[in-house]
């Protein structure tokens, strides 16, 4: 592991997980031969909020991030040849004040990209890139000051994905050649960590209070899942892969993991820590479900599940606190999803009128028990 500036605070104990945790030595996982069934119960208590955007031909809405009664975001506008040449982040408050923050825009009016918004501590963060660079950028909210933190050229062809909590940063760097990376900012004090130079799978890394998770390659040993306390530096677990398990995500928090196992609609497994298992969610007594997205939060996972045939656009929540399943009809197909809390999750959806003018909805969800 590498480590820039890094210092070492107090010692947290997860108990869930502690028993997959053994030190540099990964312990190996098998596969539960029993799904966990869930049964159906009632849809948590949940309150919506919407925030409206027109944007005239030849503007578009980026990425969001809902923070509390804020919502941060990108705006931008693009060519007739769907090029992108200016970006805005920008801010806007309660009352409907909108503010632009920083504005990304080359001075030949070239071609440039924005995206991976993000906000951790109190910075915003995103990827930028164009023809010569690609770069991570941050915006102080109490300085009003925007500056790059890691910029990679451009021939290298990297590709990044950036998640945050309130405190740290996790970005994936995938270049063209070789193994991906993993680094992870605590802007509470600048330390830069690199958690792996293996990366199994190019994903994004997301972070829940502290703690983030990712897959990376042994060798002859296989895959191994980690769940990282990013807090105290160090593990919460260590696992290895049964070799014909095909994850490909994880997420996971001081009491969970979950990982996905292939590209289909079904495929979610938890972490049984005491038994060394990862058991699959069965959630079939809700016929249609599909993975568009998923999220963990909290005791439960969330699915974005669009309509097809039959079946409706809908949210449905997995429960790993009770083993139940629920769910919520939409009205919109949503896009964009995001987890920011354990208990709000936010999305986007869009229509055009007939001169070309869209309106893009930003819509949260803030749950209860």
């Amino acid at each position: 592991m590498k480590r820039r500036f890094l210092g070492l605070t107090g010692v947290f104990l997860c108990l869930s997980l502690a028993a997959c945790a053994a030190g540099r030595e990964a312990r190996p996982l098998t596969v539960s031969a029993e799904a966990e069934a869930l049964r159906v119960q009632p849809p948590p208590e949940c309150q919506t909020g919407e925030v409206q955007f027109q944007l005239p031909p030849g503007e578009y809405l980026g990425e969001f991030i809902v923070a509390g009664d804020t919502v941060y975001f990108e705006r931008g506008r693009y060519t007739d040849t769907d090029v992108v040449v200016s970006a805005a982040i920008c801010r806007r408050d309660e009352d409907g004040t909108e503010e632009i923050l920083h504005t990304e825009e080359r001075e030949d009016g070239g071609a440039m990209e924005v995206s991976e918004l993000c906000l951790a501590g109190d910075r915003l963060f995103w990827v930028y890139q164009d023809l010569e660079e690609t770069s991570i950028k941050s915006y102080d909210l109490g300085r009003g000051e925007a500056a790059a933190i890691e910029t990679y050229p451009a021939e290298e062809g990297l590709h990044l994905t950036l998640a945050s909590d309130d405190r740290f940063l996790t970005w994936c760097a995938a270049p063209q050649d070789g193994a991906p990376s993993l680094y992870a900012l605590d802007t509470a004090d600048g330390q830069v960590t690199c958690l792996s130079d293996r990366l199994g799978a190019v994903a994004r890394a997301y972070v829940w209070d502290g703690v983030t998770s990712y897959l990376e390659t042994r060798g002859d040993q296989g895959t191994g899942l980690v769940v990282f306390d990013l807090e105290n530096d160090r593990e919460l677990a260590n696992c290895l892969l049964p070799e014909d398990f095909a994850a490909t995500e994880v997420q996971a928090d001081r009491a969970h993991a979950v990982v996905r196992a292939g590209q289909e609609d079904t495929g979610l497994y938890f972490l049984d820590a005491e038994k060394g298992q990862l058991r699959e969610l069965d959630y079939s007594a809700r016929p249609g479900i599909r993975l568009f997205s998923w999220h963990l939060m909290g005791d439960a996972v969330l699915i974005n599940s669009p309509a097809w045939d039959q079946f409706p656009d809908e949210l449905a929540i997995l429960s790993l606190k009770d083993a139940g399943l629920s769910w919520m009809p939409l009205e919109h197909r949503l896009t964009s999803g995001r987890a920011r809390e354990p208990d709000q999750f936010s999305a986007a959806f869009s229509s055009a009128d007939e001169n070309g003018v869209v309106t893009a909805n930003i819509v949260y969800y803030r749950f209860s028990e």
